[in-house]
């Protein structure tokens, strides 16, 4: 029996997510390729070393900036994470999902301990009160 190449189980999953692409077209305007795209530039990535840190052939990474093919969940959140964006920005489902530079603050500012949390919003709230007057 022949083994499964990791570009032949990468074909068959595409197959199986495929009709996902639709519901990630129809979201927010733009496309999921081009918002994997915008998020992946932002974070300084080339399609190829893009594709290294979160485990997918550079082809594969072109097929989902084209949609011509949708990723599973699992891969979408890897791609997600390493660009510094949210899931649902990549989906579309944000308002977060029109600026990937947005999202990647978003990201950034979650992962901070909740003390440094506390003073960005203070921070914040300081200027939205400045140019309020």
């Amino acid at each position: 029996m022949a083994k499964k190449t990791p570009a032949k189980a990468a074909k068959k999953k595409e197959r199986k997510t495929a009709p996902a692409a639709d519901t990630l077209r129809q979201a927010q305007g733009s496309t999921f390729g081009r918002r994997l795209k915008a998020a992946r530039d932002a974070a300084g990535f080339t399609q190829a070393s893009f594709g290294d840190v979160v485990g997918i052939n550079k082809r594969v990474i072109i097929r989902y900036e084209l949609d011509q093919a949708a990723p599973s969940v699992h891969a979408a959140a890897r791609m997600a994470k390493a660009a510094g964006a949210s899931l649902d920005a990549l989906a579309g489902l944000s308002a977060s999902a029109q600026d990937p530079g947005i999202a990647r603050l978003l990201a950034q500012f979650t992962s901070l301990p909740e003390q440094d949390r506390a003073s960005v919003q203070r921070m914040i709230a300081g200027l939205v009160e400045l140019n309020a007057k």
